[in-house]
């Protein structure tokens, strides 16, 4: 999400997470529970207080609005940014939904790679 694009939330929209997954592995639904705070100094700066659940409350700010989007199609095709880590034997691990898979062969490699690009 752009901060353009969260200066204009207002109270009750719903954001999804990028970074944070339910238990299904759809994106975890965040909604927008205060207004927003902007400064005249530093256009760049905002804080929207928003919440998941009943007692889990948090702040999308400049930091952190790339791990959110407007959208839940953008949020679940997200899931697939993992970093992939090289190895010192030439394979590479990628890391998918939280969990650590060896790509040894090439096709699986660019399959995998395809995802992220995606």
């Amino acid at each position: 999400m752009r901060i353009q694009d969260a200066k204009k939330l207002t109270r009750g929209t719903v954001i999804f997470s990028i970074k944070f997954l339910n238990a299904d592995g759809t994106p975890q639904r965040w909604r927008v529970n205060g207004m927003v705070k902007t400064w005249k100094r530093d256009p760049s700066r905002v804080k929207v207080p928003i919440m998941y659940g009943l007692r889990c409350g948090d702040y999308l700010t400049e930091d952190n609005a790339e791990c959110y989007s407007l959208s839940e199609g953008c949020a679940a095709r997200g899931q697939h940014l993992a970093p992939t880590i090289p190895t010192l034997e030439g394979q590479t691990i990628v890391v998918k939904n939280g969990d650590a898979v060896l790509a040894q062969d090439p096709k699986t490699l660019k399959e995998l790679r395809g995802l992220y690009d995606g």
